[in-house]
């Protein structure tokens, strides 16, 4: 990650080279970087979208996080099970097949959001149906504090994004 600044970089890694990110998100001690779909597996897209709406709640200051030093032992406690169950052969603390299912359940969890305890154990043993999770993002966003309106092209607020192409919209006075 040379993109990163040195001291973030340091931050971001343990003395092994295991990414220290809570939930396999959140950096600790980094504020304003998550790390999305880092949770690699077969379950990427679902372990992906679940982490994007922990982003947007966390974003929106509506995820009750411990504080630093349960953070740490979190992810110090992952790290040494993923030792473990791997014979301390996993990529810088990513999860495995059978393990990847857990992450989700935690991420749900912390939004108060998670399947019925049946379907989950069900995806835990077979094959995980991904319409289960359909009413994950919906069920949040009506949680989540609504947010300011968009400024107008051209006001002195920030810089709106065109939310289907992700391109910055130039203020005309830059133009």
């Amino acid at each position: 990650m040379p993109f990163l600044p040195a001291e973030t970089r340091r931050q971001l890694l343990d003395e092994r080279g295991n990414f220290m990110l809570y939930r396999q998100i959140l950096p600790l001690g980094v504020p304003g970087l998550y790390f999305n779909g880092y949770n690699s597996s077969f379950f990427s897209p679902l372990n992906a979208e679940m982490a994007a709406l922990w982003i947007a709640a966390d974003l929106a200051e509506a995820v009750a996080l411990p504080g630093p030093e349960a953070m740490r032992r979190a992810v110090v406690e992952q790290l040494a099970f993923m030792d473990g169950a791997t014979d301390t052969h996993h990529c810088r603390g990513t999860k495995i097949i059978s393990f990847s299912m857990h992450n989700v359940d935690e991420v749900l969890g912390d939004l108060d959001l998670n399947i019925g305890a049946t379907v989950r154990a069900s995806h835990w043993l077979g094959a995980v149906d991904p319409a289960a999770y359909r009413r994950m993002t919906p069920l949040l966003l009506r949680r989540l504090p609504p947010r300011a309106p968009r400024p107008e092209p051209g006001s002195t607020g920030p810089t709106p994004v065109d939310s289907f192409s992700g391109n910055e919209e130039v203020p005309s006075d830059l133009r």
